[in-house]
């Protein structure tokens, strides 16, 4: 028996290299994140000045670094895909000193990195549906984000395992909470 076919990849991105980094989160999904996490964010941890979600915000330049600061409290943070790593380790260790806060990452669940960085002692909620992002302007739309993502909660105190939870994603609006 022959069995001959076509190989078709998924949808590949469009954004080109150097802008891959710098996605802004929406403001429907920092809604989301602020009614779920039940209190306003206090600093957005990875923000430019044009994108930040917050009054009081970090980025990664000199002396503003958010790899390298301490973080108060009730943080948000959108990391750059390709430092996701170090920003995860770092809500842990500002999280276990008693700094709380929550995340917006790609949703990858069967890959290696997912199941060391987020296996244990975070809550996942797993949003119905995709959320868009922001351009480098904090306005511009980007559709069609061709990956799913998940808004993970870094609390204060001990999980043993990760908790997951699903939500509908535009819950800020339907509950009528505006945390911002």
């Amino acid at each position: 028996m022959i069995v001959s076919g076509t190989f078709t990849p998924g949808k590949q991105s469009g954004t080109a290299d150097k802008d891959k980094n710098c996605w802004a989160t929406s403001w429907t999904c920092y809604q989301d994140a602020a009614t779920l996490y039940g209190r306003p964010f206090n600093v957005d941890v990875c923000a430019e000045v044009l994108t930040a979600k917050c009054a009081t915000y970090y980025s990664l330049a000199d002396g503003n670094d958010a790899l390298i600061l301490s973080w108060p409290p009730h943080w948000w943070c959108n990391p750059p895909f390709e430092q996701k790593i170090a920003f995860i380790r770092k809500a842990f260790t500002e999280s276990r000193r008693g700094s709380p806060g929550m995340m917006l990452l790609p949703y990858e669940p069967a890959t290696h990195w997912w199941h060391r960085e987020l296996g244990t002692g975070v809550i996942v909620y797993e949003p119905a549906g995709r959320y868009n992002f922001l351009e480098r302007d904090g306005v511009t739309k980007k559709t069609g984000a061709n990956f799913p993502s998940a808004l993970v909660l870094f609390p204060h105190h001990f999980i043993a395992h990760s908790i997951k939870i699903p939500f509908q994603k535009g819950i800020a609006t339907e509950k009528g909470y505006d945390l911002i």
